[in-house]
């Protein structure tokens, strides 16, 4: 994805990959500049919603969540395990 789709396929790595069956697999990110202040991203994820959703719930991710410490950052360290 680029651009709003670089977040989407960054936040929907993770399940993506582990939902489906493949010998090799690829997520391609294109044009995404994080510039957010501090807490930022985090303030976000919440604010939005985003910590009882299962991209968030599924990969253990909602105390994080919650506490407005999660980053997109973190969701692609845990997809690329």
């Amino acid at each position: 994805g680029c651009s709003a789709g670089c977040l989407g396929s960054q936040a929907w790595a993770s399940t993506l990959l582990t939902r489906f069956k493949y010998e090799h697999a690829a997520v391609v990110f294109d044009s995404y500049l994080p510039v957010f202040g501090d807490g930022i991203e985090g303030y976000l994820f919440k604010d939005f919603g985003a910590c009882t959703t299962s991209l968030v719930v599924d990969a253990g991710f909602e105390e994080r969540c919650n506490n407005e410490s999660l980053t997109l950052a973190d969701m692609m360290e845990d997809a690329i395990k």
